[in-house]
């Protein structure tokens, strides 16, 4: 075992697992809740020989907004505190108002796969000649299997992002402030089967360890502070699992 695969790395991939699992739970209750809601609203708008609209439901994204996401947010705010607060010495914390931000336009975008679905289950019910009772049945079900899914997107996202962007600022705050450095950021794969090529080829890189904090990783041809950094396109960093590993050099 090298020492890619032991020690801090294991303990922040735990970190990761754990912080993937709360945000998953914490949006799947949200969105049993609101999902109710948009269900119960589909069927008092339907109307006798008339396929629901979903188009007549966009309020219902200001309710998640207002309603469910903060609840989210609060859930995420509480991670990246337990997380940042390993090394931090600086009250100021631009960061983490820069993670909120971003996890929050990602919530936001929430509620359209509920929508997508009921308008997939709405166009396909049409064309198979279905009741709008039965229509309304196969949306209900349709939407309720995607929630679980839904949630645990969510938290693969934000999971992972969130304790790879604490990390490297705790200990950008521990160096910048205190002189406790220099610390020096690797990028490191979990070694196992799954890991994208590109992303083995980032680990394996020297360009990529024991490098400065303010250095950019250089992974699949782009640059990026961390892994899952927002910078990086969708092929690079949706369902990524590597980590920022940061130590004194």
């Amino acid at each position: 075992m090298t020492e890619y695969a032991e020690g801090t790395q294991i303990h922040q991939l735990a970190d990761m697992i754990r912080a993937e699992r709360t945000i998953a739970d914490v949006t799947d209750r949200e969105l049993q809740v609101w999902v109710a809601r948009m269900l119960s609203k589909l069927r008092e708008n339907a109307q006798t020989g008339i396929a629901p609209d979903t188009t007549a439901l966009e309020y219902l994204k200001e309710e998640w907004d207002h309603d469910h996401a903060p609840v989210i947010l609060s859930s995420v705010a509480l991670l990246w505190a337990k997380r940042y607060k390993k090394k931090r010495r600086s009250m100021a914390d631009d960061r983490e108002a820069d993670f909120i931000r971003e996890t929050r336009n990602t919530l936001s975008l929430v509620p359209d796969r509920a929508f997508q679905v009921a308008a997939e289950a709405i166009d396909a019910g049409i064309k198979a000649g279905l009741t709008q009772e039965q229509i309304l049945d196969k949306l209900s079900k349709d939407v309720l299997d995607s929630i679980k899914l839904t949630a645990e997107r969510t938290g693969r996202l934000v999971g992972p992002l969130l304790v790879n962007t604490a990390t490297l600022a705790s200990y950008e705050d521990a160096q910048n402030l205190d002189g406790e450095g220099p610390f020096v950021k690797s990028w490191v794969s979990v070694h196992d089967l799954a890991v994208r090529p590109t992303h083995v080829i980032a680990d394996a890189d020297p360009i990529n360890r024991r490098i400065p904090l303010a250095q950019k990783f250089l992974v699949g041809g782009f640059l990026a502070d961390i892994p899952r950094d927002l910078d990086l396109p969708l092929w690079e960093s949706m369902g990524c699992r590597c980590i920022c590993d940061v130590r004194e050099s």
